[in-house]
């Protein structure tokens, strides 16, 4: 979609670490662990020394999500509006939300 849109968003392919230094962040990577099992992705659980070798810092346990992306949130809406509008969409601010 950034591609196709021409989106500058500084979209940039990796991947991601999410990482804990405590014993409730264990006990929740953990349970993210096992539904990305359930879910067929491949996420594994580095180790902290895996943490070191690859960031240089201290941690507990981490999941490696590959592939992931970095991008702009702010300039990825700003596009994303800009061609809604373009193809006829209309915003309407302040409008109450209903539940």
């Amino acid at each position: 979609l950034c591609s196709r849109l021409a989106v500058p968003c500084g979209l940039r392919p990796g991947e991601q670490l999410m990482a804990t230094r405590s014993p409730a962040g264990l006990a929740a990577l953990a349970r993210q662990a096992r539904a990305c099992r359930e879910l067929g992705l491949d996420v594994p659980v580095l180790t902290p020394a895996g943490i070191r070798e690859r960031v240089g810092v201290s941690y507990r346990a981490a999941l490696l999500h590959r592939p992931a992306a970095t991008l702009d949130p702010a300039a990825l809406t700003c596009a994303l509006a800009r061609a809604c509008a373009d193809k006829g969409v209309r915003f309407y601010g302040r409008s109450p939300l209903l539940a």
